[in-house]
């Protein structure tokens, strides 16, 4: 009988690891130990500790207004200020991310667009993808609480809205598509996906859609695990085509196709990606075509050159050990965050 019961527990061990990378941990509960790294809290601060902002999404947080140079994806950064105040148990950091975030979804019209001169579609994916992170986090986990009812059915209604828009390809089959950009099939295909999980019944033609730019995705997938940014490699753009497929592989419900094509793309990525940093942590930016390297891009929403960012390499490190259970790569982002001095 003993034996049985062992033999038993060994099979649904293998079966939940099979499901979610992890021996013990549902998707919905990776994602919240994934989004509350204090890696995460890097993208709006100098420290993980949130005491010192990098950049300010808006002019002024008592008089909120929107000038020329305003992006709404530099309100994607709400998400990671109210995370951290998750973490740390500061309200004020929660207040700050949530006025963030409701401040962009006040500015969308009634088709889903915000008041932006160009590329509309591409700026509007990062902030709606990071919107549906916030809603599947914050209803799943009872974080709702913090938030008062307005603002969180504003937040569900427009983001219904942008994202129905958002899939038609009279809407992002415009000027500004650049498919030679791999990061943004995965980019879109998340937005789309985790509105889902956030929403429910999203028309069939959304949803595939952003099936579509998943095979699309997979398919430009060169052998060695590379996802082409302008022709070549960037690792920056790298880890953040890897942090919008992990997303959708822990939580979506995805068709075995899909899900087949994300977890091989996911794992050559990450693993391609592996072969860029040291072992001391040091990432390897030459030959990056976008970020770093030789690359003499500027940043839209600054006018600064780019350079790379080793947060978001790391954060999607520990996102890929967490959903396929891989001691690896939490050690090279932890590298990372050592080598940087995090």
């Amino acid at each position: 009988m003993k034996s049985s019961k062992v033999l038993f527990s060994m099979f649904f061990l293998c079966y939940v690891t099979n499901l979610f990378g992890s021996s013990s941990i549902n998707g919905i509960d990776l994602l919240m130990k994934w989004e509350t790294e204090p890696v995460r809290t890097l993208y709006l601060y100098k420290d993980i500790t949130a005491t010192e902002i990098i950049f300010h999404p808006l002019i002024d947080m008592k008089d909120l207004q929107v000038n020329e140079k305003w992006y709404v994806e530099n309100n994607f950064y709400g998400m990671m200020a109210y995370m951290a105040g998750v973490r740390t148990n500061d309200k004020k950091l929660k207040t700050y991310g949530i006025k963030i975030l409701d401040f962009a979804m006040r500015q969308q019209n009634e088709k889903g667009e915000f008041p932006e001169k160009n590329d509309i579609h591409h700026s509007l994916a990062f902030y709606y993808e990071i919107v549906a992170r916030f809603l599947i986090l914050s209803e799943k986990k009872g974080f709702s609480e913090d938030v008062s009812p307005e603002v969180i059915n504003r937040l569900r209604y427009g983001l219904r809205r942008g994202v129905i828009w958002f899939a038609k390809e009279s809407s992002w089959n415009d000027k500004y598509w650049r498919d030679e950009l791999h990061h943004r099939y995965l980019l879109n295909a998340s937005a789309i996906l985790l509105s889902q999980l956030a929403l429910g019944n999203l028309p069939p033609e959304t949803l595939n859609q952003a099936y579509k730019w998943i095979n699309i995705a997979s398919k430009r997938q060169l052998p060695n695990g590379i996802m082409t940014e302008k022709g070549g490699h960037d690792s920056n753009y790298q880890s953040l085509g890897i942090t919008f497929a992990i997303g959708m592989l822990m939580v979506c419900d995805l068709p075995d196709r899909e899900k087949k094509e994300l977890e091989s793309l996911a794992k050559n990525a990450t693993n391609w990606l592996q072969t860029r940093i040291s072992d001391s942590g040091k990432i390897n930016d030459s030959g990056n075509t976008r970020m770093g390297g030789d690359s003499k891009e500027i940043n839209r929403t600054d006018g600064k050159l780019k350079r790379i960012k080793p947060y978001e390499h790391a954060f999607a490190l520990f996102g890929a050990s967490y959903y396929f259970n891989d001691s690896r790569y939490k050690r090279t982002a932890e590298n990372i965050m050592r080598f940087y001095r995090y």
